[in-house]
Parts: C-alpha cells; sequence; structure tokens
C-alpha cells in the first residue's frame, strides 16, 4: 500500500530528474568562496606590481631632468631652474652693489666662454655672474681703501690684457715652399720668439695669382712655433703663391674684463713662390 509520503518522495524524484534534464548547466552544490587569505594575496601582489611600474616611469623621469643653476658669486645661488628636457638660462639678472651685471659664464675645459639669457642646455650646467669689472659708485661718493686698490688691480689686468691682445700683430711668420711630389707642396711656417702670447694656430693662403685673387685658405691648429702642411694642387705647369699667418684668441673674461673672445692675427709672411712642374 502506497503512503502520502511515498508519492510525496516519488514527485520529488520526477521534479529532480526534469530539472536535471532541461537545465543540465546548473550546479546543484556550493561554488568556492575564495578566503579572506586569498583574497590579500591578490591585493599584494598587485600592489607590488604597480608599485614597480611607478619606481620604472619615476627613474626614467629623473634621466630626462636637466638642472641649470645660476651663481651670483662663487659660492651664492642667485637661482636654479629644473625640469624635464632641455631647459632656458632665464633673463633674470642678479644685483651687486656697485656693479653692473654684464653675462653669464660657462667655464669648459678649463676656458670660460659667455652664455647669454635664452641659450638652451640639455644637460646640468652650472654659470657664474660676470660683473662690469669697473665700480659704479654713488655720485659725488670716493671709493674706500679697499674699492681704490681694487680698482687699481683692474687696470694692471686691463694693460696686461691690451698688450698681449695685440703683441701677434707686430709679429710676422718666415714661410718656405717646397715641391715634394708632382702634384703636392710642403708649406713650412715659422713665428718668432714671443713673450707675451701664445699662438693658437696659422691661416695658409696659396693661390695662382701674384694678388691672391681667388686664393684658398687652410687654418692649422697649433700652439707650436714651427709647423709643416702638405698641399695638393690641381693645376700642373703652373706658379703657385703661398703666404702665412698664425693667430691667437684672447678672451677678456681670462683677465677680469668685459668684452668677447677675439682673434687676433700676425702680420702675413714674406710671399713664397713655387712652380709645378
Amino acid at each position: 500500500m502506497i503512503t502520502d509520503d511515498d508519492e510525496m518522495k516519488v514527485l520529488k524524484a520526477i521534479l529532480l530528474c526534469s530539472t536535471l534534464l532541461l537545465f543540465p548547466n546548473v550546479v546543484t552544490h556550493a561554488q568556492e568562496i575564495p578566503t579572506e587569505s586569498t583574497t590579500e594575496v591578490i591585493t599584494e601582489t598587485t600592489t607590488e606590481s604597480t608599485t614597480e611600474a611607478t619606481t620604472e616611469t619615476t627613474e626614467e623621469s629623473k634621466e630626462n631632468i636637466v638642472t641649470i643653476t645660476l651663481y651670483s658669486d662663487e659660492n651664492t645661488v642667485f637661482k636654479v631652474v629644473s625640469g624635464e628636457g632641455t631647459q632656458v638660462v632665464p633673463e633674470d639678472m642678479p644685483e651687486k652693489e656697485n656693479y653692473k651685471f654684464l653675462y653669464w659664464i660657462h667655464e669648459e675645459n678649463g676656458e670660460k666662454k659667455i652664455v647669454e639669457s635664452g641659450f638652451a642646455f640639455d644637460e646640468d650646467v652650472d654659470l657664474y655672474a660676470y660683473w662690469d669689472p669697473q665700480m659704479i659708485l654713488p655720485p659725488g661718493s670716493l671709493p674706500t681703501d679697499e674699492q681704490a686698490e681694487k680698482m687699481k688691480e683692474q687696470k694692471e689686468q686691463e694693460r696686461v690684457h691690451k698688450k698681449t691682445a695685440s703683441y701677434i700683430t707686430n709679429k710676422k711668420a718666415t714661410v718656405t715652399a717646397k715641391l715634394e711630389k708632382k702634384n703636392t707642396i710642403k708649406i713650412t711656417a715659422k713665428m718668432p720668439k714671443m713673450k707675451y702670447t701664445e699662438i693658437k694656430g696659422y691661416e695658409i693662403q696659396y693661390s695662382t695669382s701674384k694678388t691672391f685673387k681667388n686664393a684658398k685658405k687652410v687654418t692649422v691648429k697649433s700652439t707650436k712655433r714651427t709647423i709643416t702642411k702638405k698641399i695638393k694642387v690641381s693645376k700642373k705647369k703652373k706658379s703657385y703663391y703661398v703666404r702665412v699667418r698664425s693667430y691667437n684668441t684672447h678672451n677678456p673674461a681670462t683677465y677680469g674684463l668685459s668684452g668677447k673672445s677675439k682673434r687676433n692675427y700676425s702680420k702675413w709672411s714674406k710671399v713664397s713662390k713655387i712652380k709645378i712642374k
């Protein structure tokens, strides 16, 4: 005999079978839910990867940072310009009592160079203010003993600069030209001893014209008193005329004076003539 409970169990079994047949993908057991510890591990991993990426980006940015440090004197920083990529020298001018600011100085390979405002740098650099060496005193005021001594030093520096800058202009090189090969001239130039200046180089001119019309020019950088230079020429059975002069470069800033660097030339040597066979 079938009871009501038996009928109920049969109905439940039929319903369950029908559900499985109609919806085979239905999950009948509880899914596993990530525990708190699992969530923490995932969060930590994500944070670490984000931090690494941020650090790499920051390091790359630092590599592109360019800093220009401006000094009003040897130890006093006037202004610092810093940023990514190329940086421009600002137009701001420092102030100093009794002196006038002229320009910024950049020392490179032991040589002082003038840097105008607006010039751009793509690497870190220190620039120093260059002041007009001539003191500017208030009207009617007299210089102190210290200022008077400074002005005396400036006058002496200016005198030495003028002497060394113009000394080479009164000198003259000697030159000889010899035929070394069919179309090669060997030129030897020699400068006399000079007490007040150094030679920075030589300028050689050669031409088939006595007046050096359409002359060709060769520059030789050398601090020696004697140089040799070989020159190939193209015209055969022609006479060539050769002359040489030396030059030096004087930067007034080296002597604590205002003004830009200038090249000074000696007199031209006597002309040497050579015939190409």
